[in-house]
């Protein structure tokens, strides 16, 4: 029996009142459809929706409307995933007192439909949804480091030719050091993880900030899932046993925009056939020409 009917019956004294809204009573259309914190992260998302898109605002009709339209299957699942999170939300905020974070659940709601929907995910395929309609949650400016950190952005570029690079810089925002490196691996996912690799083992053991655009690896390397796609499960062994002899590492993502310092210095790298180490006596002219 639901919280809510027990609690009409009198046999459970607690509120009815939607927790992320604290605007109407909660049920499962008001909380899926209804609900200002739903409108905002399902307008947000790559489904683009709207309830004005449906002639009822229930979460049936809504369905039906996600199954009925092209692609039919892609934005039933996408639907899903994102109402998925937004329970999850709901119950954080219920049990843990935990505050409404929308770019979060649309992160989150996103990395499951990733995992899951597409297979080529798994064996690191290049049609993961990007994170690009969080540009309104998100800045779109990279912030320097806390003075007792160094940030590390890292980036592949794959075309036919792969690099990435990994870009270090600290809390004034002045270059501290760089690496690229020429890859032969044939699965984006794989190209993504060798950045993070690099980045551990170049900052020896200082306090650090790994940044990068890659969803899947991020969200694995902060606990978020225990899903690691087998091609990269070595490869996160190796970040994780690394970072524990650091004094302190962080693993953040950002959207591309944000990186594209690492990302634009990687296509440097693949452009000019370059492999090498830069430090800050010697900073890299492709660095100022990216």
């Amino acid at each position: 029996m639901g919280i809510g009917v027990l609690a009409k019956v009198g046999k459970l004294r607690v509120s009815t009142e939607c927790c992320m809204c604290h605007g109407a009573e909660e049920t499962v259309d008001h909380l899926f459809m209804q609900c200002p914190v739903t409108q905002a992260v399902m307008f947000a998302s790559p489904l683009n929706f709207s309830i004005s898109f449906v002639p009822e605002n229930t979460a049936a009709v809504c369905a039906q409307y996600w199954l009925q339209k092209e692609g039919h299957i892609y934005n039933f699942c996408l639907g899903a995933c994102m109402w998925w999170d937004l329970w999850k939300s709901r119950n954080k905020v219920v049990f843990d007192k935990a505050p409404i974070n929308i770019p979060s659940i649309l992160r989150e709601g996103l990395y499951w439909f990733n995992s899951h929907y597409n297979t080529d995910v798994q064996a690191g395929g290049r049609s993961m949804l990007s994170l690009v309609p969080l540009q309104h949650f998100e800045s779109p400016l990279w912030y320097p480091p806390p003075a007792t950190h160094i940030k590390i952005n890292v980036d592949a570029a794959l075309s036919s030719d792969k690099s990435f690079a990994a870009v270090a810089r600290n809390y004034h925002g002045g270059f501290v050091g760089a690496e690229t490196i020429r890859l032969n691996t044939t699965f984006p996912l794989v190209d993504e993880a060798h950045g993070f690799v690099r980045a551990i083992q170049l900052v020896g053991r200082l306090k650090v900030i790994v940044e990068g655009d890659c969803q899947m690896v991020v969200m694995i390397l902060q606990t978020k899932t225990t899903s690691v796609p087998w091609r990269i499960s070595r490869l996160i062994d190796e970040i994780n046993n690394k970072a524990t002899a650091l004094n302190s590492v962080e693993f953040q993502f950002v959207p591309k925009r944000v990186n594209n310092v690492a990302h634009d210095f990687a296509k440097f790298a693949t452009r000019h056939n370059v492999q090498d180490w830069w430090t800050s006596s010697q900073p890299p002219s492709g660095f100022f020409l990216c």
